[in-house]
Order: structure tokens, then C-alpha cells, then sequence
């Protein structure tokens, strides 16, 4: 048992590490790091809505990914189950300081993001210009501005969200309407945050803002995910600027399971950039 066990050992090649970030407006962030090994790309993986920074299928993904030599970075996004705090300032802090990390080592990030993390991958990477090295949405949602029955199920919320603001009262903690993978519920997050994440005029079109993305994008979509029609991942892809190293996927699982069957293609993908 104990030499299975050595032998077991060996061929696991990554280290789980914690990180914490402090962030200008209070917030933090807590990162998972997968360290890897000396690859010229390291990766910075946003998680889906009302999710957390590891969960199993996204843990697969990142153990592959480390085994084949990329560190990744799993980051705490305003999004996350357990946070629930932030606005779009708060997630582009995240995502720059944990760049800024990575080019210090002489490094590329690659941006990973499942879900709404992959629509808010497209909005960073629309802002941020060549300061990311490349794009990975998997499963890509949350665009409020494609899904009429999200925008029916949000609007008395939105409304209220934003007299909130107006008012002063945009700190202030209250139950607001949400619609993941087909289910309403309600979320407890600030006013403030709610209108940077769920109001149309505020948070950037992710369907439009891809349309001038020139960096290299892996899109990949999930064969039984029902929402890849409902956010027209066939028709979206067909916008992107034409790049040579731009390619469109499709991984089997649903719309979270397709994370634990991605690392073959992304690692292959990554050796061609």
C-alpha cells in the first residue's frame, strides 16, 4: 500500500496554496493557487454566479492544468456564494493585481471564466487591451441584455436597486431578484452591487464589447448546456475579430460538468499561442 501510494504521489505535480488579496474599497479576495510549473502562461479562473472559487468539476480542471505545468489562479469574484460583496471596480482589481503578479515573474495571464465569470472574462478583457494573453469562456451567461425572461424576472429589482443608489442608500444591504440556470431566487448583496452586476445600462454588453476583442479566444460551450442557445454561443463566436488562433468548441457535459471535461482542450490550445 505505501509504495502505491509513493508511486501515486509522483505523478501529481501541483501544490494548493492560499492567497489573499486587499482591495481598494474594503473588499478582499481569497485565491486558490494550483501552482504548476514554469510555462509562460499562468491562469487567472473566474467562477460562475452564486458559486465559489473551487468547486469539483473546476477542481479537475485546475489539478490538469497544473499537472501540465500552468499555475492557476482561482480567484473570489463579487459574485461568489459565500461573498456576495463587490462591483465591477472590485472585480477588475482582482483581476489586475493577480495580472500584475504574473508579469512580475516575466509571465502571460490567460483569462479563464465559467459562466458569468466567462461574460465578465469578455468585459475585462474588452477594457484591459493586450494586457491579457488570452480568453477561455467556458459556458459563457449573464448577459442581461440577451435574455428576456432575465430581464422580466430582475426589473422591479433593478429599480430598486438603483433609487437605493440615488438615494445614498447604495451600501446598504437588501433581497434582490436572480435567475441562474433556469431557477428565481432571491440574493442578499448592496445596492451598489446588485446595479453594477444586474442593470443592462451598467454592466457592459459582453455580446457587443467581444466584438473588438483582437486577443486569441478559446470559446468553448457545453453539449447539453441548454442556456448555449439561450446566449447564442454559435452566433456571438461568428462576431469575434477574425484571429487565427480564435477557435469555438464544443466539450460534452452540461452547463457545469463541462468545466471537468476542458483541460485536454485548453492545454492544446495553449501550446498554440
Amino acid at each position: 500500500m505505501k509504495n502505491i501510494l509513493a508511486l501515486l504521489l509522483c505523478f501529481v505535480s501541483f501544490q494548493v496554496n492560499a492567497l489573499s488579496l486587499d482591495l481598494s474599497d474594503g473588499e478582499s479576495s481569497d485565491i486558490e493557487v494550483y501552482s504548476g510549473g514554469d510555462k509562460a502562461f499562468e491562469i487567472i479562473y473566474m467562477h460562475g454566479k452564486n458559486s465559489k472559487p473551487v468547486i469539483f468539476p473546476a477542481e479537475r480542471l485546475f489539478e490538469e492544468l497544473s499537472d501540465a505545468g500552468y499555475t492557476v489562479y482561482s480567484a473570489e469574484m463579487p459574485w461568489s456564494r459565500e461573498k456576495y460583496r463587490g462591483t465591477q471596480k472590485t472585480a477588475n482589481e482582482i483581476i489586475a493585481q493577480l495580472t500584475n503578479k504574473i508579469n512580475a515573474k516575466g509571465k502571460q495571464a490567460i483569462l479563464i471564466g465559467h459562466s458569468m465569470g466567462a461574460s465578465y472574462a469578455v468585459i475585462y478583457a474588452a477594457q484591459s487591451g493586450k494586457k491579457i494573453a488570452g480568453i477561455i469562456p467556458i459556458a459563457f451567461a449573464h448577459v442581461p441584455q440577451i435574455s428576456e425572461r432575465f430581464q422580466g424576472e430582475t426589473a422591479e429589482s433593478v429599480i430598486k436597486a438603483k433609487q437605493m443608489v440615488t438615494s445614498g442608500k447604495g451600501k446598504e444591504t437588501d433581497d434582490f431578484n436572480d435567475v441562474n440556470m433556469g431557477k428565481s431566487y432571491n440574493i442578499d448583496a448592496t445596492a451598489e452591487y446588485y446595479k453594477s452586476f444586474y442593470d443592462p445600462e451598467t454592466l457592459p454588453d459582453a455580446s457587443e464589447v467581444i466584438k473588438t476583442i483582437t486577443t486569441p479566444i478559446l470559446w468553448i460551450s457545453a453539449q447539453r448546456d441548454r442556456l448555449t442557445e439561450i446566449y447564442m454561443h454559435d452566433d456571438i463566436f461568428k462576431t469575434i475579430p477574425k484571429n487565427e488562433k480564435s477557435t469555438q468548441i464544443y466539450v460534452k457535459g452540461n452547463h457545469v460538468a463541462v468545466l471537468k471535461f476542458s483541460s485536454e482542450s485548453i492545454i492544446n490550445w495553449l501550446t498554440t499561442l
